[in-house]
This record gives C-alpha cells, sequence and structure tokens, in this order.
C-alpha cells in the first residue's frame, strides 16, 4: 500500500493499523519489528541448504546488493556527460 505522506505521518498510520488490528503496545512494538526481521533474516540464511540451492534470497536483497556495490564501485559516466557538468 503507497501512500503519498512523509515519516512522521507514515509512523503514525502504521500504529493505527497496528492498533486496529489489535496489536498490544503498537507505539512500543513498531520498532521492534525492523529488528525481529533481521534477526529472521540471519537465522534463515544460517538455515543449512537443501541440495542444489546455492544461496537463500529475501525480497529487495537483489536491489541493496546493487546499491551496495554501486557505492563501493561507483557509477559510470559517459565523457561526454562529464564535459557538459563542467561546462556548467
Amino acid at each position: 500500500l503507497h501512500r503519498n505522506m512523509g515519516p512522521a505521518e507514515a509512523r503514525a498510520y502504521a500504529i493505527e493499523m497496528l492498533q486496529r488490528v489489535g496489536i498490544s503496545s503498537p507505539e512500543t512494538r513498531i520498532d521492534e519489528f525492523p529488528h525481529q526481521m533481521s534477526e529472521y533474516v540471519r537465522q534463515m540464511k544460517a538455515t543449512p541448504r537443501q541440495p542444489g540451492v546455492d544461496e537463500i534470497r529475501i525480497p529487495s536483497e537483489r536491489a541493496r546488493r546493487e546499491r551496495e556495490r554501486r557505492r563501493k564501485e561507483g557509477i559510470v559516466v559517459e565523457r561526454k556527460v562529464v564535459e557538459s557538468l563542467r561546462a556548467l
């Protein structure tokens, strides 16, 4: 569900949704999720793989790896573009 809202508004909306579904202490529980998710991913990746399975992937992992690669290696920019930017 995508909505056009800032971080504070998105947090308030998420807390409201947790309240609606009966989650206790939603103001506290909302901050637990990222930690729980990262722990779940760590455990899942540590699970022995079945024969023929090279790696266990999770949603968005490919994009995260690509972002990390770009940060490490940089982005190739054509010489023409660099020259145009320098001319500005």
